[in-house]
């Protein structure tokens, strides 16, 4: 309803809780089955939501998840509003952070930040998901490339769909 999100809106930083769930689409940043974030309050005393424990993003290779939280699928549901301050946020995104020159710039800074400290570990440890073989670090880097963009499609997709 309108009064429930003039109501959120008084409460929370509605920009922070669009990008939250952006990010956690993009990232599939899930443990179990549980969505990993924090709340923390900003100097006006509003709520906003802090990403945590990682370590388990993009690790559903080829599965789009569709992750939420209570207060965003509510928002989502009942608020137009804020389906347009999500969709509105994601545009932003796409024509900066998500194009494929950054997410290309992204990933060769990372893969090369790793490989100056961890040569010997990169070609040493297990870069596999349970029940695959073991790929080598530029496979490894490949796969998750393939992974960053083929989520990036199904988040445009699903965007399209609110």
């Amino acid at each position: 309803s309108v009064e429930f999100y003039s109501r959120v809106k008084e409460r929370v930083v509605v920009e922070n809780l669009a990008d939250f769930y952006l990010m956690l689409n993009f990232s599939q940043n899930v443990d179990l089955v549980h969505v990993n974030q924090i709340l923390c309050f900003d100097n006006e005393g509003r709520l906003s939501i802090v990403p945590w424990d990682c370590d388990k993003s993009f690790h559903d290779r080829n599965k789009f998840l569709g992750l939420s939280n209570s207060l965003i699928s509510r928002c989502l549901k009942q608020s137009p509003e804020f389906r347009a301050l999500v969709k509105e946020r994601w545009a932003m995104h796409r024509q900066t952070i998500f194009t494929d020159e950054a997410i290309e710039q992204w990933i060769s800074e990372k893969t090369g930040l790793i490989s100056e400290y961890m040569d010997y570990e990169l070609e040493n440890i297990s870069t596999s998901l349970p029940g695959e073989e073991d790929m080598s670090y530029a496979e490894s880097v490949e796969e998750f490339r393939k992974t960053v963009y083929f989520l990036r499609e199904k988040l445009d997709e699903h965007l399209n769909s609110l």
